[in-house]
């Protein structure tokens, strides 16, 4: 492990030390993110407003944006193998209802 963050510190990147699960750490954070966002969609919110809080606080990109250049149809299709589709885990995190209505279209 030390050989490792000494590694990701020589390559000048922020190594990170994760536990064992499903799921690049990237992941781990972007699923409360992106669940958090489906959520005030859901409650009301338009992507607009969300778009706009998550860059005025800093974030390079807003979520639906970033779901955009992503695609969220790929966590759909992770789910639907695993034969899982309502996975909660650190990578997954619902609510699931929108994207499972737009992309069983």
């Amino acid at each position: 492990i030390a050989t490792c963050m000494a590694f990701g510190k020589m390559l000048k990147k922020k190594a990170v030390l994760v536990g064992n699960c499903d799921g690049f750490v990237g992941n781990r954070m972007l699923a409360p993110y992106a669940s958090q966002a489906a959520t005030l969609l859901e409650e009301g919110a338009t992507v607009e407003q969300i778009e706009r809080v998550a860059t005025n606080f800093g974030m390079a990109m807003g979520p639906m944006s970033l779901g955009d250049l992503v695609g969220q149809e790929l966590f759909w299709k992770q789910r639907k193998a695993a034969g899982d589709m309502k996975k909660q885990t650190k990578a997954y995190m619902g609510p699931y209802d929108l994207p499972d209505w737009l992309f069983e279209r």
